[in-house]
């Protein structure tokens, strides 16, 4: 059974690789020295500042239960779903994690579960017969099933049930007690469909979806602050060779910043979008889309005007990055800049 595995969430249109559960339950198990260090550090600062506890984990690397054409997490490059991924969060202090993960591996459909990067919660995965190719039915399935699982295990005040979209990413973490049985039942689609009344199914999505009201009210904001300093401080205590980065100045242009709006301008007419825009030395990298592709280009100011320079990143599109080099060099060239 594949599934998606991606390294950079936070960075647009993050390529992903195909891989198969043996892959991702393995890393968990026994994670690289780089992984074990980032869910240690994160366990460290969960309760110190949960929104910084947020923004780092983050950078995890993760997996969908999706397959996408292009590979590229997007609702619009939906391929097809085998699996359903459960978030039980805050387990630990309401619930005794340890007994709902042993019974849980009694449940013959179970095929994963592992413990949270923060480790007071449990990811559980069930598997499907056949795969979904209906993001619509996958959302329907999943929130009339997982609110049968609640009232089963009686866990209505720890799942997560702000996310049921073929979309959803799932980081990575540390537990060398995963459990993975990569033979348990499997849901059977059709069957599980055909055997629910409509009144119940509409029932139990009705209740799923005002679980997850209830769960956005409640939701708390006022978070203490974690220094930099102290977060040093964690990262030290960890990996004693830490050593701290020291970021570079970037010198910046200010005709860069005057120009970018003509830029915007004249991709625009061509139907070719700004997705960002990132400052590096003496120049802007602009990533462009122009869907389903994207690409980047550098541009630069310096003595002897604007330049600009394509580049080539894994899963960017060569030829629209050839044509937003284009279309700027010649904007540049009949300009009186």
């Amino acid at each position: 059974m594949e599934i998606s595995y991606g390294l950079h969430i936070t960075q647009p249109n993050d390529p992903l690789q195909r891989v198969h559960w043996e892959q991702v339950v393995r890393k968990i198990a026994d994670p690289p020295q780089a992984l074990k260090q980032q869910v240690q550090l994160l366990r460290q600062i969960r309760t110190i500042e949960p929104r910084k506890y947020q923004e780092l984990k983050r950078e995890l690397p993760y997996f969908c239960c999706s397959l996408f054409s292009p590979s590229v997490r997007r609702k619009e490059n939906f391929v097809s779903i085998s699996s359903l991924v459960i978030d039980l969060d805050h387990l630990n202090q309401t619930h005794n994690l340890q007994e709902v993960r042993d019974t849980l591996k009694q449940d013959p459909g179970v095929g994963l579960i592992y413990i949270s990067p923060g480790s007071e919660g449990l990811k559980v995965a069930y598997w499907l017969k056949s795969p979904c190719m209906d993001e619509g039915l996958y959302s329907y399935l999943y929130k009339s099933y997982v609110k049968q699982f609640a009232d089963r295990y009686h866990l209505h005040d720890v799942i997560d049930w702000k996310v049921h979209d073929v979309t959803r990413a799932n980081f990575l973490s540390v537990d060398p007690d995963v459990y993975y049985n990569p033979n348990a039942e499997p849901i059977d689609l059709d069957g599980y469909m055909q055997g629910m009344q409509e009144e119940g199914m509409r029932e139990q999505i009705a209740a799923f979806q005002e679980y997850a009201r209830q769960q956005s009210k409640e939701e708390v904001h006022d978070e203490p602050t974690l220094t930099d300093e102290v977060l040093e401080q964690i990262k030290k205590s960890l990996d004693p060779q830490y050593r701290k980065t020291v970021k570079k100045e970037i010198y910046q242009p200010a005709q860069l910043d005057q120009v970018l709006p003509d830029i915007e301008r004249v991709l625009k007419e061509h139907g070719i979008l700004i997705e960002s825009i990132k400052p590096i030395h003496y120049g802007k990298q602009i990533r462009v889309t122009m869907s389903p592709y994207w690409a980047e280009v550098n541009v630069f100011y310096g003595k002897k005007g604007y330049s600009v320079v394509p580049t080539t990143k894994s899963g960017s599109q060569k030829e629209l990055a050839q044509l937003v080099f284009q279309l700027l060099d010649r904007f540049f060239y009949s300009s009186p800049f």
